[in-house]
């Protein structure tokens, strides 16, 4: 028997499907899954698609800071190139050609950097980094600050002292050449180098290495003697001579200093007869001669020290003319210091040997009176200030600045001696003592920006001797018949 069908069941049915199909049409239209769309994925696509485009954040992020390093690394490259490549051209630039210098010889005493002075720079033949390693020193010199590195390393040991205070400078400096001289020796056996510049780089080397103090002393001999070995100059055997000297080798300072006075004369004779005809040489000769007295003197070998003086005094010439050029007046200077010096020294032999006061203090007012017109002729303008003549040479600003230090030096020491001798002689008014303390400290002395005097060329401990001396003479002055105000009081002027 056929079931029969109700129309009502059959509207029912077609409009369930209706709908279905409408629902399943809005989903497709919509972009969204239906639930059995939801329900038949795999669990893991749900994370996949996430972690994915946290890579990429990371991916691109990494390789964007790696650029920026790249730019930032590359930046700091090309700007250390460019303060090198400057270093080399202009700051070790060539300077001007000066034959009234080159004439006396003051070519010879620049601080240069490469074998062919007149070329500038660095020497090519060293390679990149001994160059590079070079320029550096040429710099690292000039820090003008001095520390006491207590973490220092290497072969100063006794920097490991806190205490100890040294030019970071030419610390700096010394190390650095280290390296470049130890790069540029098989280029020089090669023959790849001009022939002075090795000769050149064991100069600066010893000389940095000197001026570090007595840390240094036995570094500093052998880079001297290796330039002993190379050229058997005048000015290696006097260095050596000075450094033995200072470290007690009795025996090896005599020896040294004696070749030192016989290769600047050009014989083998060590009797002085004539200054050698190089301006260069008679620069040596006369500073290898003063290290001779000191060397004579500090021995007690009294007898030989005041030979040799006297001989010397004789020996040295006077100040240059008024219309001397620079260059030549540096060298007469240069040579009246020593002079100067040897005069000083023959005061204290004198006074060692039992003569009275006033012999002593003649000897040490000439020493005092040539140092004052030896600053007087450098200075500007009545000041404790080198004229620029000197200081913007590049020929002569060195050895003027040392000239300068030293002479103002000895002046102060010549009346510092003075007013000691005073003291023992006999009817000396204590207000002459007390002006001998005070001019030895005006030469040394200098004026702060908040008007206080501090020692400018001597050490912190020589300066506080004379101020001991100064006070306690103006505290004998105070009760002094001679009515005098205390010194304390006086204005006082610390130029001439």
């Amino acid at each position: 028997m056929l079931k029969s069908t109700c129309p009502s069941s059959i509207l029912r049915n077609r409009i369930s499907c209706n709908t279905r199909s409408s629902k399943q049409a809005r989903h497709l239209h919509s972009g969204r899954p239906s639930s059995s769309q939801v329900i038949r994925k795999n669990p893991q696509d749900v994370f996949r698609a996430p972690l994915g485009k946290s890579v990429g954040v990371v991916g691109r992020t990494l390789r964007i800071s790696a650029l920026l390093i790249g730019i930032s690394l590359g930046s700091v490259y090309v700007g250390f190139e460019a303060y090198d490549q400057y270093i080399e051209h202009v700051e070790l630039a060539p300077p001007v050609h000066d034959p009234e210098a080159e004439k006396w010889e003051w070519d010879s005493e620049q601080t240069h950097w490469n074998g062919d002075s007149r070329k500038g720079g660095t020497d090519p033949g060293l390679g990149r980094k001994a160059r590079h390693l070079v320029r550096a020193a040429s710099t690292a010199h000039t820090t003008p600050n001095f520390v006491a590195d207590p973490m220092a390393n290497g072969p100063f040991a006794a920097l490991q002292n806190p205490n100890m205070a040294v030019n970071a400078g030419y610390l700096q400096a010394s190390g650095i050449l280290e390296k470049a001289i130890a790069l540029a020796e098989p280029r020089e056996a090669a023959g790849k180098l001009h022939p002075e510049t090795f000769t050149l780089l064991l100069t600066r080397h010893a000389s940095y290495l000197e001026k570090l103090g007595p840390v240094a002393f036995s570094r500093a001999k052998a880079r001297y003697e290796q330039l002993w070995e190379r050229n058997g100059s005048a000015f290696a055997a006097w260095r050596l001579g000075e450094l033995d000297i200072k470290t007690g080798n009795k025996d090896g300072a005599l020896q040294w200093l004696t070749r030192a006075i016989q290769r600047a004369q050009g014989t083998e004779d060590a009797q002085i007869a004539s200054l050698p005809p190089s301006p260069s040489n008679q620069r040596v000769l006369a500073s290898a001669l003063v290290s001779l007295s000191t060397f004579y003197a500090s021995n007690a070998r009294l007898a030989e020290a005041a030979a040799l003086q006297t001989t010397t005094l004789k020996l040295l010439p006077p100040q240059a003319e008024a219309s001397a050029s620079f260059p030549e007046t540096l060298h007469y200077s240069t040579l009246a210091q020593r002079a100067s010096v040897l005069s000083l020294q023959h005061a204290e032999v004198l006074f060692a040997q039992g003569k009275k006061p006033e012999q002593c203090i003649r000897w040490l007012e000439s020493a005092a009176e040539s140092s004052t017109t030896i600053v007087r002729l450098l200075a500007q303008n009545d000041s404790l200030v080198l004229s620029p003549p000197y200081a913007e040479s590049p020929y002569l600003q060195k050895s003027a600045q040392e000239l300068f230090r030293d002479a103002r030096r000895t002046v102060s020491e010549a009346w510092h001696l003075m007013g000691i001798l005073k003291e023992q002689a006999k009817n000396q008014k204590p207000s002459d003592i007390l002006s001998c303390y005070e001019e030895a400290m005006k030469w040394v002395g200098k004026v702060d920006e908040n008007g206080n005097v501090m020692p400018d060329v001597v050490k912190k401990a020589d300066w506080q001797h004379l101020i001991s001396r100064r006070d306690r003479l103006a505290k004998k002055l105070v009760t002094s018949p001679e009515g005098s105000e205390p010194a304390t009081q006086r204005k006082r002027w610390f130029g001439f």
